[in-house]
Order: structure tokens, then sequence, then C-alpha cells
């Protein structure tokens, strides 16, 4: 199974970029708990670290997971 839980980086990730943050709040709670999702099923730290950095700069451009 797949945790939905909130990643505490990528929480403290989103934190320091106050646009991203601005357009994750925007999100249905799904779209929120996809990238939760994506970011979670990351085996190693190197894999979720960078799912990580390309999340917040999706989010600086307001796009969603996926619509790269």
């Amino acid at each position: 199974k797949i945790s939905c839980d909130v990643p505490k980086d990528f929480m403290s990730a989103l934190n320091k970029n106050r646009k991203a943050k601005s357009n994750f709040e925007k999100f249905s709670p799904s779209d929120k708990k996809r990238y939760y999702m994506w970011i979670n099923i990351a085996k190693k730290k190197e894999t979720k670290d960078r799912r990580i950095k390309e999340s917040i700069e999706l989010l600086s451009k307001n796009k969603e997971l996926g619509l790269k």
C-alpha cells in the first residue's frame, strides 16, 4: 500500500517557495494526494529528493503532476 501521508521533506521545501505553496494550496485534495504518493513511493533518498525538487518546480509553474 502506498502511503498518502504528507512527506515532511516536501512540506519543508514547499514552505520555502511561496509561489509553489500558494499554487499547491489551490489544488484539490486528490491532486495533493497524487503528489504525496509519488514522493512516498520512492525507495531511495536520492529519488525522493529529486521528486521533491521536481514537484516544487512544477508547482511554481502551477502545473499538476504528470502534466509537465
